[in-house]
């Protein structure tokens, strides 16, 4: 589920070709998507209400507000991604919101980048392996 999210917003980060009726790019129908952003030390209370206002604040359209939370509690991770509708908007927003207090902590706005490979335990059992390997799992039955 979370995996699919980040997959998700990835995606967006690059402009998107449409293929035409022949399977080739056609250059006339190409979207471009708004530029999103990080969002990072967040305090836990803050909502996506809260990141819209602060971000519709600077006078330019908030497409997507997501505030990632962790997969097993629940609970704000205390970052965010945020997408505005132009590139001038999440300049402007970096510029503004950089540094600027919310909720009594001074939260860090740049350009999202690419998620890299690394990361996550995954796999059977977190990356362990089966039943405990040799730290007291299943005993040999002969």
């Amino acid at each position: 589920m979370f995996g699919t999210a980040i997959r998700s917003l990835a995606s967006r980060l690059w402009h998107v070709p449409l293929l035409g009726v022949d399977g080739k790019t056609s250059k006339k129908k190409e979207i471009k998507m708004g530029k999103r952003l990080y969002v990072g030390n967040l305090p836990y209370s803050a909502t996506e209400a809260d990141l819209r206002d602060a971000f519709a604040a600077t006078g330019h359209e908030v497409t997507e507000v997501k505030v990632v939370l962790d997969r097993d509690t629940g609970r704000p991770r205390g970052f965010a991604f945020v997408e505005m509708a132009s590139d001038e908007g999440a300049q402007a927003a970096i510029a503004t919101l950089n540094g600027k207090d919310l909720q009594g902590r001074a939260i860090a706005v740049s350009e999202a980048r690419e998620r890299s490979g690394g990361g996550g335990r995954g796999g059977y059992e977190g990356g362990r392996g089966g039943h405990g390997g040799d730290r007291g799992g299943r005993r040999q039955r002969w």
